[in-house]
């Protein structure tokens, strides 16, 4: 019995440390599709939320610390939305392999935009 209360208590804590991680698991070839929305689109208004959340998530990590050694001092007026349109256009001009996580890459962009001195 004790055996199966550690299987369960085992498995509870992969799946809240899986959800917990969700938002560094998104590649960055998945970003673009899910920022890059138009107001045409039936699906926008869900796939820009994940994309809010992975922001927030990101901007979060570097307001606590550096993401992968990147650090990043992003003010506190910077809007969510002006948070994408930055990443997505740094994205733009500084392709990078669609393997990278896009925590990473969002980190990068932030910190050549708001580099901490």
């Amino acid at each position: 019995m004790l055996w199966q209360f550690r299987a369960v208590t085992a498995f509870v804590a992969a799946l809240m440390a899986m959800e917990a991680n969700a938002d560094d698991s998104i590649r960055i070839d998945r970003l673009e599709s899910i920022c890059l929305v138009t107001s045409d689109d039936h699906d926008a208004s869900r796939r820009f939320e994940r994309c809010e959340k992975l922001i927030a998530h990101v901007r979060g990590k570097l307001k606590v610390g550096d993401i992968h050694g990147i650090r990043a001092c992003i003010p506190e007026k910077v809007s969510l939305v002006y948070l994408v349109i930055v990443g997505m256009a740094w994205l733009e001009k500084n392709p990078t392999h669609s393997d990278e996580e896009a925590h990473v890459s969002l980190a990068r962009a932030y910190s050549q935009r708001w580099p901490c001195t």
